[in-house]
This record gives C-alpha cells, sequence and structure tokens, in this order.
C-alpha cells in the first residue's frame, strides 16, 4: 500500500508539475485545409479541416486561435461527419473533445474572424497568420484558401515565411496557397487584398496597391537574387565535393594497394610456421594488435606474465610474492606497484586482496589512476618501436581540403540544397574517419601483425620452446581468442603443473589462469561499477498584427 501511495504521489506531482507532458499523445497532423471565406462587411468565416492520426489513445485536438489586434474570433464550433463536439475554451486555446486509441479522424472547425478585413480606399486587405512560430505541431499538407465576397479580377496576393511564394491566384480572385509540409514553429502569413468595390464598408486610410505592388516586386526580386545565388552554391559546391571525393578515393586506393603489398613482403620475411618473436612486451604486443583496447583479463594476463619471466612467483593459486624488480619495463613497474605495494604487503599480493580493495568506493579512484597509467605505459613502449607510419602530412592535406566543405554546412541547407547537404556530411564524416583512424604501419609493424595472424591459424607447433608456448598461451588468454588459447589448453589438459618458484610450466600457467581470472574480472567490475513534447501551445503571438496560433492533441 505504502508503494502504491508513493507511486500516485509522484504521478500527481508530475501532472501539475508537467501537465502538457502528462497528457502527451503521439499524433501526426497529415492533411490539413483552411477555407476562409471574405464577406462584404469585413468579416470573414473560416472552416478548417484537420486530419489526424493517432498512435495510442487520445482524448481529442486542440487550436490556438489568436486574434489579430482590432478583431476577434467568435462562434467557435467542432464536428465530425457533420456531428457536433464538445468545445472548451481557456483564453485563446480550444479543446475538442473527441477521444479513441489508434484512429485517423478528420474534424472540422468553424469560427468567424470580426473585423478580419482592413477596407482601403482602393482595395480591402486580408493579412493573417493562422499559425505562428509558437505552433509545436508539423503539419504535413497544408493548403488556404481565401474566397473574396464576389468574383474579380483585381486581386493581389503574396505570402511570407513558409508561405512566401505558394499563392496561386484564379480568375475569379480566389487566392489559395499550397504550401505542403510546414514543420512545427515556423510562421506563414497570408495577404491578399481585391477590389474596394466590392466590399460594402466605406474604404479609409488611403490606398494599400502601391504597398502590395512593392512589396510583391521587392519579394520578386529576392527570389531572383536568390535563385542565382543558389545557383553559383550549387556549381562551387558540386565541384568541392567532387574534388573532394575523389581525393579521398585516391587515398582510399592507394591504402588498399600499399597494405596488400606490404602484407606480401611482411609474409615473405617470416619464417613457415615459426615461433612468435618477442619484438616487444606481450602485453604490448597485444595492445598494439588491437588498436590499444584489453579484454577483461588483461591484468590476469600481465600478472601471469611476470611469473613467465620470474619477476614474480606463485605461493598457492591465488597468493603471489614479487622477487624481482630489475630490468622491468615501465608498465610491469607500475603494475608491481599497483598490486603488491599499493594492495599487497610489498611482497606478496593475493586475488582476495585485489577483490577486497576494488570493492571499496574509497579505493576506486586510485584503482583508476593505476590502471589509466599502466595504460599509458604500454602504449609509450608501443610508440618506441615505430611500428606505425608518420602520416601527419596526408592527415593536414585531409583537414585542409575538408575544411573547405565546412562553410556549405551552413550554406546548402540556407538555400535548400538538401543532397549537397547530405553529401557534405558523408565526406566530411569519411575524410574524418579515414584522418583519425588509417594508421599505416611500417614493415616491421606489419610483421608483428601478419605474425600473430599466421599464429591464430595454427596455434601450437612442437618445435617451440615452453616459453614460446606460454607466451602463444598468454597471448590468446589476454585477447580472450579461444582459437588461440583453446588449442593449446586441449594438448596441456592432462599435464600436471609443477608449482615450482624456479620453474613454470604451462600446465601452471593454465591452472593459475583459471584460478586468479574470475577474481579479477570482479575487481574490474567493481571498480568501473561508479565511474515526447507537449502538443499545446499557450505562448504569445508571433504572426502579424499579434494574430498567430498552432494546432495539438491530448
Amino acid at each position: 500500500m505504502n508503494g502504491l501511495k508513493i507511486m500516485i504521489t509522484v504521478l500527481l506531482g508530475l501532472f501539475l508539475i508537467f501537465p502538457g507532458q502528462a497528457l502527451a499523445v503521439e499524433f501526426s497532423i497529415e492533411n490539413t485545409d483552411i477555407d476562409a471565406r471574405i464577406q462584404e462587411s469585413g468579416d470573414v468565416t473560416v472552416t478548417e479541416t484537420h486530419t489526424y492520426e493517432f498512435d495510442g489513445e487520445f482524448n481529442g485536438i486542440t487550436r490556438e486561435l489568436i486574434a489579430k489586434d482590432g478583431s476577434a474570433i467568435t462562434d467557435f464550433q467542432a464536428s465530425e461527419n457533420g456531428d457536433s463536439l464538445k468545445v472548451e475554451q481557456e483564453g485563446n486555446l480550444y479543446r475538442i473533445y473527441r477521444g479513441g486509441e489508434d484512429e485517423i479522424i478528420s474534424v472540422t472547425l468553424s469560427y468567424v474572424i470580426e473585423d478580419g478585413v482592413e477596407v482601403y480606399e482602393d482595395m480591402g486587405e486580408f493579412y493573417w497568420p493562422f499559425f505562428s512560430e509558437e505552433n509545436e505541431s508539423d503539419y504535413e499538407n497544408m493548403t488556404i484558401t481565401l474566397t473574396p465576397p464576389s468574383p474579380t479580377q483585381d486581386v493581389l496576393a503574396l505570402g511570407y515565411d513558409e508561405a512566401e511564394g505558394t499563392a496561386e491566384t484564379a480568375s475569379s480572385g480566389v487566392v489559395t496557397f499550397n504550401m505542403g509540409s510546414v514543420s512545427s514553429g515556423e510562421n506563414a502569413d497570408v495577404r491578399a487584398a481585391w477590389d474596394a468595390e466590392i466590399f460594402a464598408a466605406a474604404g479609409t486610410g488611403g490606398e494599400i496597391r502601391p504597398e502590395l505592388i512593392s512589396e510583391i516586386d521587392r519579394q520578386a526580386e529576392e527570389a531572383a537574387a536568390f535563385a542565382e545565388t543558389r545557383g553559383w552554391i550549387m556549381y562551387i559546391g558540386i565541384a568541392l565535393l567532387s574534388l573532394h571525393a575523389l581525393m579521398l578515393t585516391i587515398m582510399w586506393i592507394r591504402a588498399v594497394i600499399r597494405g596488400k603489398k606490404l602484407e606480401s613482403e611482411a609474409d615473405a620475411q617470416l619464417p613457415l610456421n615459426g615461433a612468435p618473436r618477442e619484438v616487444m612486451s606481450l602485453m604490448a604486443t597485444i595492445s598494439y594488435n588491437y588498436h590499444h583496447m584489453f579484454s577483461g583479463n588483461a591484468l590476469s594476463t600481465a600478472l601471469l606474465d611476470l611469473v613467465r619471466k620470474g619477476k614474480v612467483v606463485q605461493v598457492t593459486e591465488r597468493e603471489f610474492r614479487v622477487v624481482s624488480r630489475h630490468g622491468l619495463l615501465d608498465h610491469e613497474l607500475i603494475l608491481i606497484q599497483w598490486l603488491f605495494d599499493e594492495i599487497g604487503n610489498g611482497e606478496i599480493f593475493t586475488v582476495e586482496e585485489l577483490e577486497t580493495y576494488a570493492s571499496k568506493e574509497s579505493n576506486q579512484q586510485a584503482y583508476r589512476k593505476y590502471e589509466a597509467d599502466w595504460r599509458a605505459a604500454i602504449k609509450e613502449e608501443v610508440k618506441s618501436h615505430d611500428l606505425m607510419k608518420n602520416v601527419k602530412k596526408q592527415r593536414t592535406l585531409i583537414f585542409a581540403v575538408s575544411s573547405l566543405l565546412i562553410p556549405f554546412l551552413i550554406l546548402f541547407p540556407l538555400f535548400e540544397l538538401l543532397p549537397g547537404l547530405f553529401f557534405t556530411i558523408f565526406l566530411l564524416g569519411a575524410a574524418l574517419t579515414f584522418a583519425f583512424v588509417y594508421y599505416p604501419r611500417t614493415l616491421e609493424g606489419m610483421m608483428v601483425k601478419r605474425e600473430w595472424h599466421h599464429i591464430k591459424e595454427n596455434p601450437m607447433q612442437d618445435t617451440w620452446t615452453k616459453d614460446e608456448q606460454m607466451r602463444v598461451y598468454l597471448y590468446g588468454l589476454g585477447t580472450q581468442d579461444e582459437k588461440i588459447s583453446g588449442p593449446v589448453e586441449k594438448k596441456f589438459a592432462g599435464a600436471t603443473p609443477t608449482f615450482s618458484p624456479n620453474t613454470v610450466d604451462i600446465a601452471t600457467i593454465m591452472l593459475l589462469s583459471t584460478a586468479i581470472s574470475p577474481g579479477f574480472n570482479a575487481a574490474n567490475a567493481s571498480a568501473s561499477s561508479t565511474g515526447a513534447s507537449s502538443s499545446v501551445s499557450t505562448g504569445s503571438a508571433g504572426g502579424i498584427g499579434g494574430g498567430g496560433g498552432g494546432s495539438g492533441a491530448f
């Protein structure tokens, strides 16, 4: 009962704090037809048909209508297939109740805009924002039709923002704005004027025709300039995109050819079925071949590699003693300091101590610092062997050519060249990926890679020494590659471990790995363990003269 009360309290709190989010439903407005019929009196009767597609349960739709200064919205009604629907008004917001689930519905709204037309001496003008930037819903297909009181050929029409360039005028004087898809948060004011003689009211305030003609001419000039600039942007953009694509293609082909050639050269220099060379430490080799990514067995593998080298000896299956710190690499010294000095008593280290240490939150920052220093030291060893070529000049060239495309990330969408934007993003992504990922190997680097590739295909040779067999097994353990470690485990499954401080064999290493790996994995897990919008708009108006509105659902 207490749990139920808490849940109800939380839900009520969320409802009170975020009522819009609490009522939000999934929907889309598939089609919107707005038919505005201009009356001789200057009033405008509007009929809107909105087709909604709902996903899930819903209670109804909303329509916000904000009248311009000097006008008013009256007689708002809603219906579906001729049947009236319940309407509640909250200021400028109308809630139309029509519940259901997973449906497509068409709701018809009707209302009157009183004094919607301003009559001048020469023309009567209807200038109106049926929705504004406060609208939070997308209209998939929007059409607005303005019909004059009586047929006339004396008509001027234009639109703004999303409605600009969409006006079509019929011989009867009917103006249609076919806007298609209109995104939320956009303005779209429609403006049309007809001969003043078809209106009953006497014209006042001078003439509007010169202003309208000036606006139409301005839009035409801007559209022409936009089209000319758009053409140049497209021409220059295509040229740069082609140059960029050609450069990347050439670089990629060269990289593939060079890589294949280097592989053949490395294979020719490696002995057939030869044992892995000890070019660098085992952990550095794993780091190099796996792009500095370590598996969960990395720490236990590093410790067992010190056992293989005789720097650490096993006391029991899960207890170890450090016997020498001379001749160790930096990352091996860090590992001993971490396990034996920080966690152990300076000489003895146990897996149980590691698990206890890592489980304490106060130790986890130090644990992660040691781990980061250890990994960084391994990476430094890899760098010291010059196994990768320096491609700084090539990377600089890629960045220089790619920088020429960056302005087009703004210009292409600004000039409605969306295919160009797509290819720009694609090519920039490809270029940056190539620049940061492509690290060509030297011959020695390729030999290190290829010899372990060959060992993976044939991971056990009787001619190899015990130390070489242990290195191969530990490599498979550290990379969690069963194709390498599996055959070794199978071959030595029946062998008896020596457990001698002076003698280490592969059977001992295998037994120790089985004994300590779960504890190391548990410690790693402990250390790493810490480490739909509202559719009802009630905003201020953003359209012409303070008007506007939007649509939604609840």
